[in-house]
């Protein structure tokens, strides 16, 4: 079944545009610490010649909430997963023959042009979308209108 995809205008208010920023910026800072922890990772299973601490996405990802600050619980849980799944792809597009030209993965830049965030929990009904609330944010979520 082939994958379809939209691309879709929205116009946020001034609320949804801070927690979209805010969704962005975390998404950044998970790709970049996954990234580092999984190159720390493949480094401690070369230098000791180990297979079992190679890394992996579970690794990876557990390492991360594990040592998640307290800013972060007020954000979406499912972008880090997304990112570190992401990440995960990456890797094996990297080491993958079939695909010659995959590139390493590199850390993210905040002056990088295209800023985004993944998440699979947003919901559309009709001309809105709604993104997922977390727990503990301090935001007032609103749906946001779509073109």
């Amino acid at each position: 079944m082939p994958i379809k995809t939209h691309k879709l205008r929205i116009y946020p208010n001034a609320e949804m545009k801070t927690v979209i920023t805010e969704l962005m910026d975390y998404n950044r800072f998970c790709w970049n610490r996954g990234l580092e922890t999984w190159q720390d990772m493949y480094d401690a299973s070369r230098l000791l010649d180990d297979k079992k601490l190679r890394p992996s996405e579970r690794k990876v990802r557990d390492e991360l909430v594990e040592n998640k600050a307290r800013w972060q619980r007020r954000l979406s849980a499912r972008v880090l997963q997304t990112a570190i799944h992401r990440l995960h792809q990456a890797w094996q597009n990297f080491f993958n023959p079939n695909m010659p030209d995959a590139h390493k993965p590199k850390f993210h830049s905040k002056r990088d042009a295209k800023q985004s965030f993944t998440t699979d929990r947003a919901k559309v009904a009709g001309r809105f979308l709604q993104l997922d609330r977390p727990l503990k944010t301090t935001h007032h979520f609103t749906k946001i209108k779509m073109a």
